[in-house]
């Protein structure tokens, strides 16, 4: 576009809309220039949101950070990333002896945050690890997460499917009082405890207590 729209100084991460009842919807606005920026609206939800309802919400962000002005949309892309709290080695499984399904496909993504990146690339060292050892025998799904943290997601995700209305509080309570450095790595997927304790202090406990103590 013509003119700056953006501060090309500062990144937008998960800019929380109106709460709803039935997803959590957010935005993401990262600048490479005053004048040029990736736009993302994105919702966590049961299912895949309506994509019209998606593009709306996507053409209101543009709109406000253009203020109106004629754009140029230089590339357009969608998709879902599955955030099931499940055994990543289960979910690897596919019924043939000499099969494994890898990256997100095979449970790569941690369910509670989408990340997904760095734990394809662990997944697959991993599976070449054990390749490697076991030779012709066929590897068994490697786990890149610990019962605690499958136990955490899973609390995590069932507060968000049973309470989304809350979401956006829950989030801006953790960005606000988790230390952005132990925040940081526990999101990256550290299992120290100083980085655990701090992203549960953070948050209330309230919802937790009660999805902990529901079936």
């Amino acid at each position: 576009m013509d003119g700056a729209a953006f501060d090309d100084r500062t990144v937008e991460l998960m800019a929380f809309g109106e709460p709803r009842t039935d997803r959590i919807d957010f935005l993401y606005v990262l600048p490479f220039a005053r004048d040029r920026a990736l736009v993302e609206a994105t919702s966590f939800a049961p299912a895949p949101p309506p994509r019209a309802a998606l593009q709306a919400q996507l053409d209101d962000a543009v709109t406000a950070c253009t203020g109106g002005r004629p754009v140029e949309c230089v590339r357009r892309e969608a998709g879902f990333i599955p955030m099931r709290a499940g055994d990543a080695r289960r979910a690897a499984t596919t019924g043939e002896p000499r099969w494994l399904r890898a990256g997100v496909a095979g449970g790569a993504a941690r369910p509670s945050t989408g990340y997904a990146f760095q734990r394809i690339q662990r997944q697959s060292d991993l599976l070449a690890a054990a390749l490697r050892a076991r030779g012709a025998a066929p590897p068994a799904p490697p786990a890149l997460d610990g019962p605690v943290t499958r136990g955490m997601d899973a609390l995590f995700l069932k507060v968000l499917r049973r309470w989304p209305e809350a979401g956006p509080h829950l989030f801006r309570q953790l960005f606000a009082h988790a230390p952005a450095d132990r925040l940081e790595r526990f999101l990256s997927g550290s299992t120290a405890s100083q980085d655990r304790l701090a992203v549960v202090g953070a948050l209330p406990p309230t919802p937790f207590l009660r999805a902990l103590l529901s079936t």
